[in-house]
């Protein structure tokens, strides 16, 4: 039980030091291309949501193409 205890401490303390190391990383990409992050990742998710609604949408109308033709 007490060797459980240490272990999940252990992978506590090491979630937090990779948590910080990401933040780091972050940081210094925000820095060196003059950029915020978040906002630009906003936009991609737009883009691929946007591009997946195209796409539903297509394969819905080629489904109802083909069921027209069947009838």
């Amino acid at each position: 039980m007490k060797t459980m205890k240490l272990e999940m401490e252990a992978m506590k303390a090491d979630k937090v030091m990779k948590d910080e190391q990401l933040f780091m990383l972050y940081s210094v990409i925000e820095n060196h291309l003059n950029i915020d992050v978040h906002p630009a990742f906003n936009e991609i998710e737009v883009k691929r949501a946007e591009e997946q609604r195209v796409k539903e949408k297509d394969d819905w109308l080629k489904k109802q193409l083909k069921r027209t033709k069947v009838l």
